[in-house]
């Protein structure tokens, strides 16, 4: 369960609108199981986009040996992870980015 999930439900206990309207609100939760290969490469491809490393080394190293593979298909993969990666790449010095995702 997500933090929004949480977050989420709670209004639910808590606010009575909440309660009434929720049937149409859970069809707005997406689970992160629910997210099929092409899904994940395209969140992975769009963080790679906003933090500008789209064709830089970095995104190369990515590419190069299909390593972005084992980060769509890592047990751990879900969108604020890969938010968090992608910036913390961005500010790395050297091109180790393996590691990073190895870590995680």
């Amino acid at each position: 369960m997500t933090t929004r999930t949480y977050v989420y439900n709670n209004a639910k206990e808590v606010f009575e609108k909440f309660y009434f309207c929720s049937e149409n609100m859970d069809k707005l939760l997406v689970n992160v199981t629910d997210y099929n290969y092409k899904n994940k490469g395209q969140i992975l491809y769009n963080h790679l986009k906003y933090n500008n490393l789209l064709w830089s080394n970095k995104y190369i190293t990515l590419i190069n040996n299909n390593f972005y593979k084992h980060i769509i298909d890592h047990r751990n993969f879900n969108p604020r992870l890969i938010s968090l990666i992608c910036t913390t790449i961005k500010k790395l010095e050297n091109n180790d980015i393996k590691n990073i995702f190895y870590k995680c």
